[in-house]
């Protein structure tokens, strides 16, 4: 188990606090994400977010109730 671990955080990136552009008036706030660390930057305008940063792996939203 302590190698899987090793591995995880050696390979990938786990962030919290973001905004992921989905349109051009559509964004997500989620919980946090994953992304392998050696991802490829985006093309220009087809970027996340604002910082250039490719979309994540893996995005994680829990809750125990939707709220709008």
């Amino acid at each position: 188990m302590g190698e899987l671990y090793a591995w995880y955080h050696q390979n990938l990136k786990y962030g919290t606090h973001t905004t992921l552009i989905l349109g051009a008036k559509f964004s997500l706030k989620p919980d946090s994400w994953v992304r392998p660390i050696e991802q490829n930057l985006p093309l220009p305008g087809a970027a996340a977010d604002n910082f250039g940063n490719p979309y994540p792996s893996m995005v994680i939203e829990v809750s125990n109730t939707k709220s709008s």
